[in-house]
């Protein structure tokens, strides 16, 4: 899991200490070919808070699967990752992560936000090395100024770092 190292120089304070336990991936799970095959998992969570009130939760869940790839579970996310969208949703793609090629076997990230309230936005990364996916998961509740708030991109490299080791 992310380490004070990364987490605190960013302002988050953990509200869930890392907790064992496998949990859905995405939000349909169902519609994943490779669903109920994690075999273990863990997630922590953490807030933000601005000094101007508004806050952020970035959530964390890395899982080991059993008789198949991270690669191949990365890509079945990929593949139904707009399952759930309503009528009231937008899905877009928010680029400018860092790279991370011959590191990782996949990654891909997505931003879901609602159309009737535009300051509800949630962002998620998967990365996938071996047999273990992590992702990570911010959700925003406001539309103010996001440069100074905990993003995908500032997770990557450490993300990447945890896969590689």
């Amino acid at each position: 899991m992310l380490g004070d190292q990364v987490t605190g120089p960013l302002g988050l304070v953990v509200t869930t200490p890392p907790t064992a336990g496998v949990r859905d991936l995405v939000r349909c799970p169902d519609a994943l070919p490779s669903e109920g095959r994690a075999v273990a998992g863990k997630t922590t969570e953490w807030t933000w808070r601005g000094a101007d009130g508004r806050v952020v939760e970035v959530r964390q869940y890395t899982a080991v699967y059993q008789g198949v790839s991270g690669r191949e579970v990365a890509k079945e996310a990929r593949a139904v990752s707009t399952c759930h969208q309503a009528a009231d949703e937008t899905y877009y793609s928010n680029g400018g992560l860092p790279s991370t090629k011959k590191f990782v076997d996949d990654r891909f990230e997505y931003c879901e936000r609602q159309l009737a309230d535009k300051h509800d936005t949630l962002c998620s990364v998967l990365l996938a090395k071996g047999d273990v996916v992590t992702a990570v998961t911010i959700h925003r509740t406001d539309d103010g100024d996001y440069t100074s708030v905990p993003q995908l991109k500032d997770f990557v490299p450490a993300l990447t770092d945890q896969l590689f080791a």
